[in-house]
């Protein structure tokens, strides 16, 4: 079973991730400037997301580790949580540049001719692409999560999967969206997990689960409408809301690992007992 203390502290989590792209919006409605400067190319926004993709990939790495000397779960399990901690590493560095201006070197002659940004990284060769395979990740990853949640699983692999709370986080960030116009896309989808959950919330009489989906879908629609409205407001560099839902989903992707990583802990001191797995 899921622990109370962690239930609360992903409704608090939904609830900050909420606040958090309130404070953005603001600031795109009534800060432009602001809201260019802090978004543009190694700035606060930046750095802010390679600091909590750097922690999500640390904690898991450090799961994996201990998993496997400490023989919780299986070897294979923990091979895959190394391994995805290690892509959360290079996601970070990849967002700096590998720190490119801030050491000052040049990008290679070869990389700056297939290079969209003339910059020393490689998802800025295809920045269309790999922005496309992180949104569509997320989104499978909730309906996968959603599932799980509807069949109450709590684990997968002796993993503790997202609760509710963290999933509507999750399902919320894709919305982050720069429109031109309001046109069906693949994002559109996450309204079947979050009526899902809303239903859910209803026929189990959960208040504070139906306060949360409720919210989700109202934030959800809040910013189709606030930014096709306040389209105009985007900064010409035209890269901000990408850099924005970036970070968003790398703080809910390093909240994510901590709690793998506190599950992991409790495992290794002998508090659970046993986990349940697929």
């Amino acid at each position: 079973m899921v622990n109370k203390n962690s239930i609360n502290s992903s409704f608090f989590y939904l609830l900050s991730l909420i606040l958090l792209i309130g404070i953005f919006s603001l600031v795109l409605v009534f800060n432009r400037d602001l809201y260019e400067r802090i978004t543009y190319e190694d700035r606060f926004v930046e750095y802010l997301g390679f600091a909590f993709l750097l922690i999500a990939g640390l904690f898991l790495i450090s799961s994996g580790v201990f998993g496997y000397f400490k023989k919780v779960r299986k070897v294979g399990v923990n091979i895959l949580l190394l391994f995805i901690g290690f892509v959360f590493l290079i996601a970070a560095f990849e967002e700096i540049s590998w720190g490119q201006r801030v050491l000052g070197f040049d990008t290679p002659d070869k990389l700056l001719e297939i290079n969209q940004q003339d910059e020393f990284n490689f998802h800025n060769i295809d920045k269309k692409f790999f922005d496309r395979v992180v949104d569509r990740s997320n989104i499978l990853f909730v309906f996968f999560v959603a599932i799980m949640i509807l069949l109450k699983r709590d684990f997968i692999w002796g993993i503790r999967l997202p609760d509710t709370y963290l999933t509507l986080a999750f399902a919320i960030i894709p919305f982050y969206h720069q429109y031109n116009q309001v046109v069906l896309d693949f994002y559109h989808l996450l309204y079947i997990p979050l009526i899902l959950f809303f239903l859910r919330a209803v026929m189990l009489k959960k208040r504070k689960e139906l306060a949360a989906s409720l919210l989700a879908i109202i934030t959800s629609l809040l910013l189709i409408w606030l930014h096709t409205k306040y389209n105009y407001h985007f900064p010409d560099h035209n890269n901000s809301a990408n850099e924005v839902k970036e970070t968003l989903f790398s703080i809910t992707c390093a909240y994510y690992a901590y709690v793998i990583w506190t599950e992991s802990s409790k495992m290794l001191k002998g508090e659970e007992k046993s986990v349940k797995g697929v």
